[in-house]
């Protein structure tokens, strides 16, 4: 499975200004050492410590891009042909310089307006666990995962989601978050085409922050699909996996207070892989069939019947079962063994893999220092096949 590269998102306010900032041109070597010291750190972290993985994972040099993957299978690209019959691209064609870095997006059979669309929704669906933080910077990634107003993006409890009444509320926080972003999507769909091309910072590693121009409608979208999906993650569900019995904890977990049957059962890394296992690519099969049904309300919507509304896709989806809780096993459903599992996926006890991303660390800064008049080139190529063969 591709890696797309290293990079970031942030939100800013949804200004059409046309100044850009970027280190495209040409990065400076403090610049570029300053990455490859924060990529040094991350690994040093890694390799002591493993990184308490939280969601599906976003594609980065350690983790597998299953969000993106999730999202871009999801997508009907009829739909986006339909969608996208006015669209208008940016008058500058700096956006192109993103979307040529991003391997699912980067192929020479796709349109332009194709490219443009499918790098709105990457960035979209990037952006709830990154923010304006680099994927290396593991202290700032930190804190925005343990923002209680973040929690319910990722359909995770909140704090005040004690007990079965907080187990209800968190599920209803997690609608109104899809509700929001979809809302938001439609919003910026009515609007003339000139007008729904917003712009969203960036952080591109060995470049650091950038300004892109995005399809607002896919960028909002995408941000609706992240949620959508932790909703499968971040919950125990049916056998079938369309009623969730129980939402999962993540910033009470490490405190000291932290009590099981009230606060809810921990975040569990287990889950968020979409690959290992034939159970896991079955809870990213049924999120993907997810995100498809999410895809087709907006697509309906705004070409179809305006009547229609989101709560139907909602019902569907994210309804909860009250009858099976921590008091019954939750009905013994199979999921919540998967969830039990809590673990580490870079962890230091695969002694292998750890001194294979030393390696790399190794080679990487020697490549630097060797020759300095294409560093970027040399360490990104270098960088990304040897993780690929690495995380094998």
């Amino acid at each position: 499975m591709s890696h797309l590269p290293y990079y970031t998102t942030a939100t800013p306010n949804d200004s059409t200004s046309t100044s850009y900032t970027t280190a495209f041109g040409g990065p400076k070597d403090h610049t570029i050492l300053r990455s490859l010291i924060q990529i040094s750190l991350s690994f040093i972290v890694l390799f002591i410590f493993g990184l308490p993985l939280r969601a599906f994972t976003i594609g980065t040099a350690y983790t597998e891009p299953c969000h993106e993957s999730i999202t871009l299978e999801a997508i009907n690209f009829e739909q986006v042909e339909a969608l996208t019959q006015d669209l208008v691209l940016p008058d500058s064609d700096e956006w192109l310089a993103v979307a040529d870095t991003l391997p699912f997006v980067n192929s020479q059979n796709r349109s332009l307006e194709t490219k443009y669309v499918l790098m709105s929704f990457l960035i979209g669906v990037r952006a709830p666990d990154v923010e304006e933080a680099s994927a290396l910077d593991l202290s700032a990634l930190r804190q925005i995962h343990l923002a209680n107003d973040k929690q319910a993006e990722h359909c995770l409890r909140k704090s005040e989601h004690d007990g079965e009444p907080g187990n209800y509320r968190a599920v209803e926080s997690c609608r109104d978050a899809i509700a929001h972003s979809l809302e938001q999507a439609r919003e910026s769909f009515s609007r003339e085409p000139i007008g729904q091309n917003v712009r969203r910072s960036l952080q591109l590693n060995f470049y650091g922050p950038v300004q892109t121009s995005v399809w607002a409608p896919a960028y909002w979208l995408g941000r609706a699909a992240h949620t959508v999906q932790d909703g499968f993650s971040h919950a125990i569900r049916s056998e079938n996996l369309r009623e969730i019995y129980h939402v999962l904890n993540y910033i009470e977990v490490p405190g000291e207070d932290y009590e099981e049957h009230r606060d809810g059962f921990a975040h569990s890394s287990n889950a968020d892989d979409c690959t290992s296992t034939t159970e896991h690519r079955q809870l990213a099969l049924e999120a993907q069939i997810a995100t498809r049904a999410l895809f087709d309300n907006f697509y309906d919507v705004v070409l179809e019947d305006s009547s229609r509304n989101i709560d139907n896709f909602l019902v569907t989806w994210f309804d909860v079962d009250t009858n099976c809780g921590l008091d019954n096993a939750m009905c013994d459903t199979p999921w919540q063994n998967h969830a039990e599992v809590h673990g580490n996926q870079l962890g230091c006890s695969n002694t292998k893999r750890g001194f294979s991303l030393i390696g790399t660390l190794l080679t990487m800064l020697y490549l630097f220092f060797k020759r300095q008049d294409s560093p970027r080139i040399l360490i990104e190529r270098h960088f990304t096949n040897h993780i690929k063969k690495t995380l094998k």
